[in-house]
């Protein structure tokens, strides 16, 4: 891998509140991969989707793309 950086994708319950879930989560892989000093890009849902896509594509696709990236680094 040339860039150094993981990919990561992760999901969350909508019908938890913020902060005890999403943002616990990502905080919590943040501070793993930080003490690792390893690079991340995290992904998840359809965050940066325009309008009201399919989400269960928007999420498969995501994964796809960045797996091939991280294949031809």
């Amino acid at each position: 891998m040339k860039d150094n950086k993981f990919y990561v994708f992760y999901s969350w319950q909508s019908y938890i509140g913020g902060f005890s879930n999403r943002e616990y989560i990502r905080d919590k892989i943040n501070a793993a991969f930080n003490e690792m000093k390893i690079g991340i890009v995290l992904l998840e849902d359809s965050r940066g989707s325009i309008g009201s896509p399919n989400i269960p594509n928007v999420i498969l696709t995501k994964i796809i793309s960045n797996s091939e990236q991280q294949k031809a680094s």
